[in-house]
């Protein structure tokens, strides 16, 4: 599977913006998150996440943004026919 585009928008010592957009068949890849992050849901759509617990469907919508806590360890998967995509704010400290 191809990796999602993962677009740095802005970094300081505080934060960091990225922008993902996920293509049909396209992953972030299995990764742990070291801060905590919200994420902004820019294009929704249903994405499928990966983690310890199984897999499972994820449905995001435009707008509606929500946070996790550091430590979260997953892999984000479009399996769907459309793009997705979001911003991805990480709080550094």
């Amino acid at each position: 599977m191809r990796k999602a585009l993962a677009e740095l928008q802005a970094e300081d010592a505080v934060m960091r913006v990225t922008r993902w957009t996920f293509e049909p068949a396209t992953e972030t890849g299995w990764h742990r998150h070291a801060y905590p992050y919200a994420v902004v849901p820019v294009q929704g759509g249903t994405l499928t996440v990966v983690d310890e617990d199984g897999e499972r469907e994820y449905p995001i919508r435009a707008g509606e943004s929500y946070a996790r806590h550091c430590g979260v360890e997953h892999n984000i998967v479009n399996n769907s026919s459309a793009p997705i995509v979001f911003v991805e704010i990480e709080i550094k400290r």
